[in-house]
């Protein structure tokens, strides 16, 4: 009972921390999930466990951190389903110039990645990653982009029907599937006791990705047509969608591969009818994202101290690694959509969107934590990373728009309209 009552006290506090910092963030004109982001930092060592250490114990103890760990990567594994619903067929007339977009905005900043990794291998590496592997993960790290968090933005500020949102949510999908494969080949790398190891893992996880493709997914179709007919996702269809979700995390994290891998894998193979995906957005989006996710946000906060970062030694290794992060990302897909035809402020405004990095960001970094790839300090900064290049999507957006011109773009209807408050 003593435990329960721990758990419910810090469930209060996060959720209650995170909605105030939430409206905070949208009065300042920044997405809610901003705001969310901060709320976990400053529960962490940076804030409220910094100046009430006693308290932070009380509550924060560790049968509750345990306890918000399980929650909210349950809460991660439900969205990262949902993340792969949201990755729309791909048809050749939008596939070329959305793969491009994607290799100038994957490309440059996996390269800048991997080559601030060679300046930081030394200090910010854990010693038994050898410099191959984190080369790997840091230019995963810079060059992954967050979808749903891009769509949430563009949900929030009402700009999911501006005239280059869908070439931009579509490379940005192109973006993370590539990304999230090369984390898995990471993972496999680091997992590996040996060469024989490793290759079964890997194997393993192509013999799983194949069933879901080639399997799963034709059955989920004709599951999808028979929701379609009814007009409704009944409970037993419901707790079908579930129980393939625990099992596909089941899968994955016992073959050593991350549990939400196997749950984006499995969103890939869900059925694409519109009365299915409405109704798994009205079913669990709202409650993965009003109360799961500030969990994961916590869970990160929790282990992030921005006061390591106060230091000479440290302060200019961030300022670097966003500078890249920024340059990277920002600067490869400015200066792709320039080059096919757009406006200067137009280009700026995709390469803004597209540089956010928000949940998927976090997603990556957590994994390096738990895999032994990064230390304590090199998380701190990604986090702050992440946050930063969030948190400046939407101003560069406006900055290189103005609302005439944010206006006029208005031209593509989205095809699946959610039920949100406020952009969750």
């Amino acid at each position: 009972m003593h435990l329960l009552l721990n758990v419910i006290v810090a469930l209060i506090l996060i959720l209650t921390s995170a909605r105030i910092m939430a409206r905070v963030a949208v009065m300042l004109r920044f997405p809610s999930v901003i705001g969310e982001m901060v709320a976990g930092i400053l529960l962490g060592p940076t804030c409220f466990m910094y100046f009430f250490p006693e308290i932070s114990k009380s509550v924060f103890n560790a049968d509750v951190g345990n306890a918000i760990y399980i929650l909210s990567n349950f809460g991660l594994c439900l969205y990262m389903l949902l993340v792969g619903m949201e990755m729309k067929g791909i048809d050749r007339k939008s596939f070329r110039q959305a793969g491009l977009l994607a290799s100038s905005g994957i490309i440059p900043p996996f390269l800048l990645g991997g080559g601030i990794s060679l300046f930081l291998y030394a200090s910010l590496a854990q010693q038994q990653i050898t410099q191959l592997e984190f080369f790997l993960y840091m230019g995963v790290a810079l060059s992954i982009t967050s979808i749903p968090m891009l769509a949430r933005i563009l949900e929030e500020e009402k700009l999911l029907q501006s005239r280059f949102a869908s070439l931009t949510l579509l490379a940005g999908s192109i973006d993370d599937v590539i990304s999230w494969c090369i984390l898995a080949v990471v993972i496999v790398m680091v997992q590996a006791k040996n060469m024989f190891s490793g290759i079964s893992t890997l194997l393993y996880t192509v013999l799983f990705v194949l069933i879901v493709l080639f399997v799963v997914k034709p059955l989920m179709e004709r599951f999808g047509a028979k929701v379609q007919k009814a007009g409704f996702l009944s409970h037993g269809g419901l707790a079908l969608v579930l129980l393939l979700t625990l099992g596909a995390s089941f899968v994955t994290e016992y073959i050593g591969i991350y549990a939400v891998f196997g749950c984006f894998i499995l969103g890939l193979a869900m059925p694409r009818s519109e009365v299915f995906l409405n109704e798994m957005n009205f079913k669990i989006r709202d409650i993965t994202v009003v109360f799961f996710l500030p969990l994961y946000f916590a869970y990160s906060g929790m282990k992030t101290n921005l006061l390591d970062l106060f230091s000479a030694d440290m302060l200019f290794p961030f300022l670097i690694l966003l500078l890249f992060s920024i340059l990277g990302k920002y600067g490869g897909c400015t200066l792709y959509m320039r080059k096919i035809g757009f406006s200067w402020r137009e280009a700026s405004a995709v390469g803004g969107l597209m540089n956010a990095r928000g949940l998927m960001e976090l997603v990556v970094i957590n994994i390096g934590m738990t895999y032994g790839i990064i230390t304590p300090k090199l998380y701190a900064m990604l986090v702050l990373m992440a946050l930063v290049t969030t948190a400046l999507a939407m101003p560069i957006y406006y900055f290189s728009m103005g609302t005439k011109s944010r206006a006029a773009s208005a031209v593509f209807p989205p095809k699946v309209q959610y039920r949100t408050e406020d952009g969750g």
